[in-house]
C-alpha cells in the first residue's frame, strides 16, 4: 500500500510538473538565463523583441538578474511582471535613465508593472532571500497609446 502511494504521488508530481514546465520548453518567449550569461553575481538577458507577452526562468538565482525587453514597434511600453512558480524575488526595479526605480515585489498571484514607459525597458530581479532550484515569472508588455 505504501509503495502505490509513492508511486500515485510521483505520478501526480511529474504531471504537474511538466504541465507547469513543459508549457515554456521550446517557447521563444521563454527567457531562460544561463551559461556565460550568469555568474556569482547575477546576469543579463534580452527577451526576444517578437515577445509581447512569456516567461522567465531563472535557475539556481543569485544576485541581480538584468532583463532587457525591446520591440520592433517603436513604440513606448511599460514591463508587467506576475510570479508563476517558486520563491518570490527578494526585490524588483527598473533601470532608467542610469538610475534605479524600486518597485513593490510582487506578491504570489499578484501582477506589478514597472513604472516608466519607454521603447526599451530594462528590469533588475533580486535573487529570493534563500537559495533555491528555480523561479519563474511571467511578463507581458503594455504598450502606451
Amino acid at each position: 500500500m505504501a509503495s502505490q502511494v509513492v508511486l500515485i504521488g510521483a505520478f501526480v508530481a511529474c504531471v504537474l510538473c511538466c504541465g507547469v514546465l513543459g508549457s515554456g520548453w521550446g517557447d521563444p518567449c521563454t527567457v531562460i538565463p544561463g551559461g556565460n550569461s550568469l555568474t556569482e553575481s547575477g546576469g543579463e538577458v534580452t527577451a526576444p523583441s517578437n515577445c509581447t507577452e512569456g516567461s522567465v526562468w531563472w535557475n539556481y538565482p543569485r544576485g541581480t538578474l538584468q532583463v532587457n525587453f525591446h520591440t520592433d514597434q517603436n513604440r513606448p511600453f511599460t514591463v508587467c511582471l506576475t510570479p508563476s512558480l517558486g520563491p518570490l524575488l527578494n526585490s524588483v526595479a527598473q533601470l532608467y535613465g542610469g538610475h534605479r526605480f524600486a518597485v513593490r515585489s510582487p506578491s504570489e498571484g499578484e501582477t506589478v508593472c514597472l513604472p516608466r514607459a519607454d521603447t526599451t525597458v530594462t528590469a533588475m530581479l533580486e535573487q529570493p532571500n534563500f537559495q533555491t532550484y528555480m523561479t519563474l515569472y511571467d511578463f507581458t508588455l503594455s504598450f502606451s497609446n
